[in-house]
């Protein structure tokens, strides 16, 4: 709760590399995707607790911070596609540009919110993932049972200020929570 660290380990061997600090507090639970890379070059990591993301740049076989990004409500979950870096939030989902392998400005936001028009409690965000040039998915594993999947829609890469379209799981089933998404469109979601 008080600070956050990422620690590079070599893939072969399991050998820690390094351990670094986020410069923010706090990580999230029940999500997925809290830690994402991008490009090879590019590292993102929540810090719930502060509303930031920190994000590093690989250098060599190790990480440095290049920057602490803020974030409209307490980020859980992140991902990036068409030159952008995606953060869903307690509350909300956040467009970040990217430029030259480095995160920019805040260019788009909007508000989740649950089949019945609520926004979500806290705690109930699960994933962030872009389904194609024009959407992405945030999950809501919270009350009304099933949970809902927030379709968010995007133009230029940017979040869209309006509202989601918010689609309840099949009766029935398992709150939803991590997902895939298929390069025709479908997602699979657990």
């Amino acid at each position: 709760p008080d600070s956050n660290q990422i620690k590079v380990y070599d893939a072969q061997n399991g050998a820690l590399l390094q351990t670094l600090p986020t410069q923010g507090k706090g990580g999230a639970g029940g999500n997925a995707r809290g830690v994402k890379q991008w490009g090879g070059d590019l590292v993102a990591v929540v810090n719930n607790g502060s509303n930031t993301v920190a994000v590093f740049r690989r250098v060599g076989n190790g990480l440095r911070l290049d920057d602490v990004v803020t974030t409209t409500s307490a980020p859980v979950s992140i991902d990036f596609s068409d030159d952008h870096m995606y953060v869903a939030g307690a509350t909300s989902v956040d467009s970040f540009v990217l430029r030259r392998n480095s995160v920019g400005w805040l260019d788009g936001t909007t508000g989740l919110v649950l089949v019945n028009d609520a926004p979500p409690p806290a705690g109930s965000t699960a994933q962030v993932g872009v389904i194609d040039s024009r959407r992405l998915l945030v999950t809501l594993k919270a009350d009304p049972e099933p949970g809902t999947v927030d379709v968010v829609t995007l133009r230029d890469g940017a979040v869209v200020s309006q509202a989601p379209s918010a689609v309840s799981a099949p009766p029935g089933t398992l709150t939803p929570f991590g997902f895939s998404v298929y390069p025709d469109g479908t997602a699979l979601i657990t």
